[in-house]
């Protein structure tokens, strides 16, 4: 992350990251990245369950220069005041709230946040590397084992993504009768 943002910033762009599969999953740390904005969910890696809330980061340096794409009630320097005239909470990420919170929500996200304190993420992503480099090695050795007439091919690849250790699994398998990709 680090190499593309500073490559982005040295010809003046922005750079928003969706971490939607990677929160929870990866160790991230936005700011000795000096990320601009990220945007993701809570429902997956973090727990959250369905209709959990959603996130976005905006980098301190930012927040009195970004301007929110929709104006809620929440987001409102004086909520209270009901102002027709939207004024954006100034030098706090509140100012880019849309809506009403699902108490609901939050209170089970909280409860499923509670887990967190107690996980190192360097942790997850080692035993997540040992375990495909394992579901690998099964593959490989099963095929071995394969009658070829039975099946044409099997293929494991691996593939490198933004971070050098963030490796997605695929696992094609393709018989005489049908075809059917697993991921």
């Amino acid at each position: 992350m680090k190499s593309i943002i500073a490559k982005a910033h040295s010809v003046g762009a922005t750079v928003v990251w969706d971490m939607a599969h990677s929160i929870g999953a990866l160790p991230i740390d936005v700011t000795d990245t000096n990320t601009d904005f990220a945007v993701g969910c809570t429902y997956k890696y973090l727990n959250g369950g369905p209709g959990s809330p959603a996130f976005i980061y905006v980098a301190p340096r930012l927040l009195n220069t970004v301007e929110p794409a929709l104006s809620g009630w929440f987001a409102h320097e004086a909520p209270f005041a009901f102002d027709l005239n939207f004024r954006p909470t100034p030098s706090k990420i509140d100012r880019m709230r849309i809506g009403t919170q699902s108490m609901a929500a939050f209170t089970l996200l909280e409860t499923a946040l509670d887990i967190w304190d107690e996980v190192n993420l360097d942790d997850v992503r080692s035993k997540s590397i040992e375990l495909s480099e394992f579901f690998i090695s099964e593959v490989l050795t099963i095929r071995k084992n394969i009658r070829v007439k039975t099946i044409n091919f099997i293929i494991v690849l691996s593939l490198v993504f933004l971070l050098p250790a963030d490796k997605k699994i695929f696992l094609k398998y393709q018989s005489l009768s049908h075809k059917r990709l697993l991921v």
